[in-house]
């Protein structure tokens, strides 16, 4: 609890600062907060573009959601401009294990 209260009042001082956002974004996450998570991790994207682990943390809490669509969609963007991304291609495979009829569709994906 101690924790939110350091995060929330670093960004009452920068709304920016991205150590605060990533470690409320997590703690909130980490809670089942989602929605509150998602928050923070789009007002880490917008503040930080160039940012990767925010989208990353974008699409892990999209898919702690069930929202598998954005998720994917998100997972791109970090594929886009890191074809090797590990957590892209976990999410990835994740989508085509959970998503998919049957175990031979989701290992041709």
């Amino acid at each position: 609890k101690k924790s939110i209260t350091f995060f929330s009042t670093a960004l009452k001082l920068d709304s920016k600062y991205l150590p605060a956002l990533s470690g409320r974004a997590k703690h909130l996450a980490g809670r089942g907060s989602y929605d509150s998570a998602l928050g923070d991790a789009n007002q880490m994207i917008v503040a930080h573009p160039e940012y990767t682990p925010g989208l990353i943390s974008k699409a892990h809490i999209l898919m702690a959601q069930g929202n598998w669509d954005e998720s994917v969609r998100t997972a791109e963007r970090v594929a886009s401009r890191d074809s090797k991304s590990i957590e892209a291609l976990r999410i990835f495979a994740l989508n085509a294990l959970t998503q998919s009829t049957s175990a031979h569709e989701a290992v041709a994906r």
